[in-house]
């Protein structure tokens, strides 16, 4: 290469190269076929290995050259799906490094997780110790008789095996979960759509129809949700909309209209391309902003949506009574917790897609090292070339990362599992996985990584220690609280109830200031009205499920979880036993307990959410993956179930007889126990301080007569 030097350097020094001769350009179809399929292999491992390092921006530039080389290659569509969607995800808004939402937070216990953490911690150790005993035997030239006797003691050849089993059930688990979250995805797409239709009748009788299709624009686009509800598509109609925002910002002045324009456009662009997917897998991160959803979308949808409602009612430019205007805000606020419900089960979809792509691909070339193995273990007798006892080598190295990966995946759980019952962020933590298995120790060529996620697992048991002190001399109380329904407040609810099943929320608007990592305990709800039939049994038997989003209070913030929506919780109450505040009083003034009209912290009606030594629920069945307690604060789905077919003399069911009526019921209530920290709660746990460990924790106990108030960081002032 030319070289220039300065006319007063010494010519032994060094000098400038002179590139002005060199050019970019590409690398054709032919050029990429000249790399050696393990060399992409490699590449792509040392992508990864950066990536769990937390050096996004090289595993970025390599995961890019990587898909780069594989344009136009045959026989590796996995490989390049697999990148393209790791890639697809690195550095986007909230997600994290490893292709989940920042927000997750496992459904089990982190005492479960943290077994199932240190049962795979020890397979991979012994697969460790096995690899490093075979390159070894490698390096000395020895007999592939030799070598396969270093893997038998370890059981090598089974964890293969079982390691693909393990893969698999997870994949099931999670495509299961998939197709229970598209289904319920195409229900509350149902719901968003019969909304529509009610506010475009609603506008139709009042003769109100001249901003329609802007509105329905601006509706659609808020929840990155498309329809042909409004007549015409929606994208099409969005620019002559934000020219009406613009021409009516001085009378239509809360802004948030204004200020979100560009998001709109944002939201709806991935609302197109989504409706248009036959599978969500096949997201093309290329052409989609992934930021657009799910968290962003969300969190400005909750922090503007009083100024959303009162800019969308102006732009209709009609003189509403305060009935009619309160009838329209309520049709739109509950398009938009439809719609915030919608952007959470996409979020969901979108990472167990994740999950899912990785899944396949690991098992494919878990598969592919196993006919590998098996045909070294044919060729036993024969001595074999130096580049088959690599690629055998190379093989092994691929069983060694699904391990390791697996461990690193249960110790993800574990750290997540953790942060949702502690509240203490574990980012930090969590950015110390410096390496993978996979990686060399330096200067070596052994494996050395499974020691190091070791250590990773070693440090928040130390955590974990430190917080037992913590919370024995910070102890949690339990409160009861009712939230009250009825149908004159609630018409939308108590009719969709009538027709199959509805939606409630607990919102954090309702709870004390200081009150703190406020955890539901138990549940019961009962509904009253008018008389049933007589042939009505007395026993009501409900459907309840919590959906995916948890919040908290921790010091001035307040913290936001995405776990998987649980399974059905399966409720029944006495329709001869209802509550009430003032006959419970009116008896305890008469010196007698209360009797079925009062509602205790111990009373058999209520149902247990989760497992918790405090509710005398203890945690001690592992078969049933012990559910972590959530937030009292979030989103529910209620049914009362019916079979039109179900005698009611028969009394062995789960769901009501036929002569039952829903529309009879006209108010709800919904009674929860729940624990909390009072006052103060630690943010760190260097906010503890480490206190001597006692053997139990008592809870204090108290009824809440006012509302529990945990307002959102922007509405705090």
């Amino acid at each position: 290469m030319p070289r220039k030097y300065n006319k007063t350097e010494d010519p032994g020094a060094p000098g400038i190269i002179d590139d002005t001769y060199l050019r970019l350009s590409g690398l054709s179809n032919n050029a990429n076929s000249k790399y050696p399929l393990a060399l992409l292999k490699m590449m792509k491992r040392y992508a990864e290995d950066r990536i769990w390092a937390n050096d996004i921006e090289e595993g970025k530039s390599v995961l890019k050259f990587l898909i780069t080389l594989m344009e136009g290659r045959k026989g590796i569509k996995a490989m390049k799906k697999d990148s393209k969607r790791k890639l697809g995800f690195l550095g986007k808004e909230g997600f994290d490094r490893f292709g989940n939402n920042k927000l997750f937070a496992p459904l089990m216990k982190w005492e479960r997780l943290k077994e199932n953490a240190e049962i795979i911690e020890k397979y991979a150790k012994e697969y460790q110790d096995a690899f490093n005993s075979v390159t070894g035997s490698i390096r000395q030239k020895e007999e592939i008789t030799d070598i396969l006797k270093k893997l038998i003691p370890k059981a090598t050849r089974i964890q293969v095996s079982n390691q693909i089993k393990r893969q698999k059930a997870a994949r099931a688990v999670d495509e299961s979960q998939k197709r229970l979250y598209v289904d319920i995805i195409a229900q509350v797409e149902l719901r968003l759509v019969g909304t529509m239709e009610t506010i475009k009748a609603l506008l139709v009788d009042l003769q109100a129809q001249k901003n329609m299709q802007h509105l329905f624009a601006m509706l659609q686009g808020l929840i990155g949700f498309v329809s042909a509800v409004g007549g015409k598509d929606p994208m099409g109609v969005l620019s002559s909309s934000f020219s009406l925002i613009e021409n009516e910002a001085l009378r239509c002045n809360r802004g948030t209209l204004q200020q979100n324009k560009a998001k709109i456009k944002k939201w709806l662009k991935f609302g197109k391309a989504y409706e248009a997917l036959e599978d969500s897998s096949d997201l093309n991160f290329d052409k989609m902003d992934i930021r657009s959803v799910p968290d962003m979308m969300k969190a400005d949808l909750e922090i503007n949506k009083e100024g959303l409602l009162a800019d969308l009612v102006c732009l209709l430019d009609v003189d509403l009574s305060p009935h009619v205007t309160a009838t329209f805000k309520s049709e739109i606020e509950k398009f938009f917790i439809d719609g915030g419900t919608r952007i959470d089960l996409i979020a969901q979809v979108m990472e167990l897609d994740n999950n899912i792509g990785t899944y396949n691909y690991d098992i494919a070339n878990l598969k592919e090292t196993q006919k590998q193995i098996q045909a070294v273990n044919k060729a036993k007798d024969t001595p074999i070339a130096d580049s088959i006892r690599q690629e055998f080598l190379d093989n092994l190295l691929n069983i060694y990362e699904e391990l390791e990966t697996s461990f690193s995946r249960q110790l993800y759980l574990f750290y997540k599992g953790f942060e949702f019952r502690s509240l203490w962020n574990m980012d930090e933590n969590m950015a110390r996985f410096q390496r993978r298995a996979a990686t060399l120790a330096k200067g070596t060529g052994y494996l050395r990584g499974v020691n190091s996620l070791t250590r990773a697992l070693l440090e928040i048991t130390n955590i974990e220690m430190a917080a037992r002190s913590c919370f024995t001399s910070k102890k949690p109380k339990i409160g009861i609280y009712k939230w009250s329904f009825d149908k004159t407040k609630d018409p939308t609810m108590f009719k969709e109830l009538y027709e199959s099943y509805t939606t409630f929320t607990l919102d954090m608007d309702q709870a004390c200031r200081d009150c703190y990592n406020v955890r539901l305990l138990k549940m019961y709800v009962e509904l009253y009205g008018k008389a049933q039939d007589q042939s009505v049994p007395d026993k009501v038997r409900l459907k309840l499920k919590p959906l995916s989003r948890s919040y908290f209070r921790i010091g001035d913030q307040i913290k936001d979880f995405h776990q998987p929506i649980a399974s059905w919780k399966y409720l029944h109450f006495d329709r001869f036993k209802i509550t009430n505040k003032d006959k419970c009083r009116q008896e305890k003034e008469y010196g007698r307990d209360g009797g079925f009209y009062c509602m205790a912290k111990h009373d058999t009606r209520l149902t247990e959410m989760c497992c918790h030594p405090l509710i005398s629920a203890p945690c001690d069945d592992a078969l049933t993956g012990e559910e972590e307690c959530r937030s009292v604060f979030g989103t529910y789905n209620i049914s009362i179930p019916i079979d039109q077919t179900l005698d009611c003399r028969r009394q062995i069911t789960y769901k009501n007889c036929k002569s039952l009526k829903r529309e009879l019921f006209t108010h709800m209530n919904v009674w929860t126990t729940f624990m909390y920290w009072p006052e103060t709660y630690p943010q760190t746990p260097e906010d503890c301080g480490i206190q001597k460990r006692n053997v139990t924790v008592k809870a204090d106990v108290e009824e809440l007569d006012s509302p529990l108030v945990l307002k959102r960081d922007a509405d705090i002032n």
